[in-house]
């Protein structure tokens, strides 16, 4: 009997590409605006809160397809150069934004 190849999924790296690009505008959307008045404070709440969630979210995921990937390659299943890399890129840009974006040292304690 015929042993069907799975497809590569490229559809969650790139989400979790998206989910780390997002977060990365929303917190620099709310380090931009900062502190000068209340209403603006409110939306740089608002939208470091949502950053961190998208970032949250994003690592959760791309943990999650990291460990699929292996888990498929120790198996002897296929993985693509594709899926790898897209992988990396995914990690790199969480990555990046969490040392732009610290969870220590950036939001209300700055200043």
């Amino acid at each position: 009997m015929e042993q069907r190849q799975a497809r590569p999924n490229l559809l969650l790296p790139i989400s979790v590409s998206v989910l780390a690009i997002a977060a990365a505008g929303c917190l620099g959307v709310g380090a931009a605006l900062g502190f000068l008045s209340d209403e603006r404070e409110n939306l740089f709440l608002i939208t470091w809160f949502v950053g961190w969630i998208f970032i949250v979210w994003a690592i959760g995921m791309g943990a999650g397809y990291a460990i699929l990937l292996i888990l498929r390659r120790a198996s002897g299943h296929r993985v693509t150069r594709l899926e790898v890399a897209l992988a990396t890129v995914a990690i790199m840009l969480i990555t990046v934004v969490l040392m732009i974006h610290p969870l220590a040292g950036s939001g209300s304690g700055v200043g």
